[in-house]
């Protein structure tokens, strides 16, 4: 139920609709970062990418179906890069700046990588809050839960 989004479970991001509000948002951020690691045709002109700021954070965060409409965006245009890149991209050395403005400097698959990484870590928290809730999800795609 609709509700069932909101309730604290006590995990992170305590609710389903903030830890997937979370998801969005960060795979957002990356997006961006990518964008300035070299031309890219599939970041080009991007909606999301070059919206004014904070433009697409707040349609993110302001319901969760735009929340879930901006991460299948996101998700599509992520592969889409991917797609993109030669193994000689993927091998370079990418230098960019976290949100606190500390430098780092990677490899660029491992930057890509851990975003990979960071959806199916936060995948993993849903399932367990709907666990949490009795919601009933599949997650892995190999089992069906019950729930009496």
């Amino acid at each position: 139920a609709r509700e069932s989004l909101e309730l604290d479970t006590g995990t992170f991001f305590h609710t389903i609709k903030g830890t997937m509000e979370h998801i969005a948002l960060a795979e957002l951020l990356w997006l961006k970062r990518f964008s300035s690691f070299g031309k890219f045709a599939s970041l080009e002109n991007n909606k999301y990418l070059t919206s004014e700021p904070g433009k697409v954070e707040k349609d993110i965060v302001e319901k969760i179906e735009n929340c879930l409409v901006i991460l299948e965006d996101l998700d599509e245009l992520l592969i889409k890069l991917i797609d993109e890149l030669s193994e000689e991209a993927l091998q370079s050395v990418v230098r960019y700046k976290n949100t606190k403005g500390d430098a780092f400097e990677k490899i660029y698959y491992q930057t890509i990588l851990h975003v990979l990484v960071h959806g199916i870590h936060h995948q993993g928290e849903l399932s367990a809050m709907m666990d949490i809730l009795k919601i009933k999800n599949d997650f892995s795609g190999f089992t069906s839960y019950k729930y009496n």
